[in-house]
């Protein structure tokens, strides 16, 4: 069994199209299960500006950048509500929080969690003007 995450410009069917090209005859594919991914926000925006001042607000050693972000798994209720759904969680990690993260007994440090609190109030009120 394979496992492919759809790059935001791609759909399913053009990777299904590619495995096949690359793998040849004889290959047999079955969707599990799929879904296209969820269009980019952009960066360019009222609501990314309002985004990264409440983060560097709150992590002020930080550096905002876009990135992608491998899953889909949320963003993907919210696409057709707004054209603005960045996938951002407010948590600083290092090596050994990481490990807290997914996982038994999943958790994150007291600290992170008031850094949370901290950085929902800062996007809150920034988005109020």
């Amino acid at each position: 069994m394979a496992v492919f995450f759809v790059r935001p410009g791609e759909s399913t069917s053009e990777v299904e199209n590619h495995v096949r090209r690359v793998a040849g005859d004889g290959i047999q594919l079955r969707r599990l299960q799929s879904g296209e991914p969820t269009p980019r926000s952009s960066t360019d925006s009222e609501a990314f500006e309002t985004l990264d001042r409440s983060i560097r607000e709150v992590f002020r050693e930080s550096v905002v950048a876009p990135s992608l972000l491998v899953g889909n798994v949320d963003a993907r209720h919210f696409a057709s509500l707004s054209d603005h759904v960045y996938r951002f969680t407010p948590i600083e990690v290092d090596p050994e929080s990481v490990k807290q993260l997914h996982g038994t007994n999943e958790r994150i440090g007291i600290e992170a969690y008031v850094d949370v609190i901290r950085f929902y109030d800062r996007l809150i009120r920034n988005s109020c003007g």
